[in-house]
């Protein structure tokens, strides 16, 4: 009888034991939120892979800190590369991210004068800005945020590529 009555017992602990576990992992797994990241309708998916040898002069700026280079005709409307500083650096496309490629320059250099930003009239090396000479958003090259908008609409961040480092040689991806 005893016998009986721990297995009708366990049996019990078993399948409770089980519909916890079960109902534990459920409400774990409802309450995690996935934060919804919208790609950018405006760029589209563009694959090359991009070699920099930072010893060569056309790209020698990158070796310092701050500095960003302008490479044409990889990417949708080029490639802007920054160097962070200690060995970090990044890729951003130089499409605007919030227009249509086919309907707006690349972005520019852009400086700081007081509490707005200047086009440049070239692009420079040490920058860290750049501008959309559609609808003059302003975005920074070391973050990829905008920092100046007049747009009230989704606004979409610059759209970032790879950066593989092997010594002074830096692959650019996407």
């Amino acid at each position: 009888m005893i016998d009986k009555n721990f297995d009708t017992l366990h049996k019990t602990l078993k399948i409770n034991s089980i519909h916890f576990v079960f109902g534990f992992l459920f409400v774990m797994l409802a309450s995690c939120s996935k934060s919804k990241i919208e790609r950018n309708p405006y760029l589209g998916e563009v694959r090359f892979s991009y070699t920099i040898n930072i010893d060569l002069p056309a790209y020698n700026a990158l070796k310092y800190p701050q500095n960003t280079i302008y490479i044409p005709n990889i990417g949708i409307k080029g490639v802007f590369v920054t160097n962070q500083g200690n060995n970090r650096f990044v890729a951003w496309e130089a499409a605007c991210p919030n227009r249509n490629p086919l309907q707006c320059e690349r972005l520019k250099c852009a400086s700081k004068s007081g509490n707005d930003f200047i086009a440049c009239e070239t692009d420079t090396k040490s920058y860290i800005f750049v501008v959309c000479p559609c609808d003059k958003t302003v975005y920074n090259l070391v973050n990829g945020s905008i920092i100046k908008t007049n747009n009230s609409k989704q606004q979409y961040p610059l759209l970032n590529y790879n950066i593989s480092i092997a010594g002074n040689t830096l692959i650019v991806s996407n």
